[in-house]
C-alpha cells in the first residue's frame, strides 16, 4: 500500500497546564523528585500526531492489522526461525493491546488478518511499523537498573479512511517508549535502609512496567489516547471521556 505523508500538523492539544506544574515543581520533596526522575525513563510518549487534510469522520468500526518490522532497527539476542516467532509474538501481542484499548475507550475495533481484502464502508484501518525495538537485557534490569539493560521501542502509526475507492490516510503517530530506568537490586542493597526505603518506592513503580511486553501496552494506550482527541474534536466523545497524552518531554 502507498503511503503519502502529509506535515499538516494538528492543532497542539497536549500543552496540558505546563505554566501551573512549573509553578508546583520546586515545592516537590527530593525523594519525590529522585522518584520521577527515575520513572520518568520508564514510559511511553507521542513524539508527534499529525493530520492531513483528507475529510475526517468519526468510524463505525476501526480494523487493526499486524504492524511491519524495520529489519535494521532489530536489537534482541535471536536469529533466524527465533527471530521470526518473536516479531510474531510482539505484533500479535500489540495488535490485539491496541484492539481492545480502542475497543474498549472509543469504538467497536476488529483485528485484520495480513492479506484480507479491506472493507468498504465508514470505516478506520490502523497499521504501522516498528521502526526500533531493542530488547534489553532483564538481568542488568533486574539486577542494576537506572537504565542498563533498558528496552525501547519506537512506532510509527498509520490511520486510514476506508469509506471511499482507495484507503486515504487520516494520521499518522509517531510513539517513543522505553523501560528499566529503575534502581535495582544492587543500588538498593549498597544504599542501606535509605536505599531500601527508594527501592520499596521505587519497586512498586517497577512491577510490572519492564520489558517489551510494557512497552505494547503502553503504546497502545497512547496510541489510544490519540486518536480519543480526534473523537473529541469532532464530537464523538466528551471532555470527561477524552484520554490524556503523554507527549515526548513533558511530564504530563
Amino acid at each position: 500500500m502507498k503511503i503519502n505523508r502529509c506535515d499538516a500538523v494538528l492543532p497542539d492539544f497536549f500543552e496540558m497546564k505546563s505554566q501551573r506544574m512549573k509553578r508546583r515543581f520546586p515545592a516537590c520533596s527530593g525523594f519525590l523528585l529522585l522518584m520521577i526522575l527515575m520513572s520518568s525513563c520508564a514510559s511511553v510518549s507521542v513524539q508527534s500526531a499529525r493530520q492531513t487534510k483528507n475529510h475526517f469522520y468519526l468510524p463505525a468500526v476501526i480494523y487493526v492489522q499486524s504492524y511491519h518490522f524495520d529489519p535494521e532497527g532489530l536489537a534482541v539476542d535471536r536469529s533466524g526461525k527465533e527471530l521470526r516467532e518473536f516479531q510474531k509474538v510482539l505484533a500479535t501481542q500489540f495488535e490485539q493491546d491496541l484492539q481492545k484499548n480502542i475497543q474498549k475507550k472509543l469504538v467497536k475495533s476488529e483485528i485484520l488478518p495480513v492479506g484480507a481484502e479491506l472493507p468498504r464502508g465508514p470505516y478506520w484501518f490502523i497499521t504501522g511499523h516498528f521502526n526500533h525495538v531493542r530488547q534489553g537485557s532483564r538481568m542488568l534490569r533486574a539486577l542494576c537498573g537506572f537504565g542498563l539493560g533498558k528496552t525501547k521501542m519506537n512506532i510509527t502509526t498509520f490511520v486510514y479512511a476506508l469509506s471511499g475507492g482507495t484507503p486515504r490516510l487520516l494520521s499518522v503517530i509517531k510513539t517513543t517508549g522505553t523501560s528499566g530506568a529503575m534502581p535495582g537490586a544492587l543500588p538498593t542493597a549498597l544504599l542501606g535502609p535509605a536505599g531500601w526505603m527508594g527501592g520499596v518506592a521505587s519497586g512498586a513503580l517497577e512491577s510490572g512496567t519492564t520489558g517489551l511486553s510494557f512497552d505494547t501496552r503502553r503504546t497502545a494506550r497512547e496510541i489510544t489516547a490519540v486518536l480519543s482527541q480526534y473523537f473529541y474534536q469532532h464530537g464523538g466523545l466528551s471532555k470527561k471521556e477524552c484520554l490524556r497524552v503523554k507527549r515526548a518531554g513533558h511530564w504530563f
